[in-house]
Formats: structure tokens, C-alpha cells, sequence
């Protein structure tokens, strides 16, 4: 299962880059598949990736569009449902 994790501070102070790298280091044995980090001011993500159906670097994260970014644990239990609807 993947690891993920987020960040936020308070009061106008910003996420220590080096402690969100650290968290990264500890998670990676819950995703041996590549990870990832994203930091915006008081805003940090993390994602430490188990790479199963979709290995391609498509689905690295945090994901980012349009200015926004996400992480989350790639568990869309009905993508086959999802991809007969937008065929």
C-alpha cells in the first residue's frame, strides 16, 4: 500500500523541506515504486508510490493540474467501470 502524508502550518510558517524529505525516507518501504514531494509555503505533500497496475511514470505523485496538487492511494476500485463510460 502506498504511504502518503501531508503538512500544514499554522500562523504563517513554512513546511521544513528537510523534515518532509525525512518522512519520505521513513515511508519508503510502503512504496518501493518511486515517491514524491510537493511544498508551497505552509503546504507540504508527500508519496512514497507501490507501483501494481500502472507503472509508467503517469502516475507519479503528487499530481499536479491547473495549479493544484494532489496525492492519494490510487485505489479506484471501479476504473473499469469508469473507463467503459468514457469510451
Amino acid at each position: 500500500m502506498c504511504g502518503l502524508f501531508g503538512s500544514l502550518k499554522k500562523y504563517k510558517s513554512t513546511v521544513n523541506v528537510k523534515h518532509l524529505e525525512a518522512v519520505v525516507r521513513l515511508l519508503s518501504h510502503r512504496g518501493p515504486g518511486g515517491n514524491g514531494a510537493f511544498v508551497n509555503n505552509s503546504i507540504g505533500f508527500g508519496h512514497c508510490r507501490l507501483s501494481i497496475f500502472d507503472v509508467s511514470v503517469l502516475g507519479s505523485q503528487p499530481m499536479a493540474a491547473f495549479g493544484n496538487h494532489l496525492v492519494f492511494d490510487d485505489a479506484i476500485y471501479n476504473y473499469l467501470e469508469l473507463i467503459e463510460k468514457t469510451c
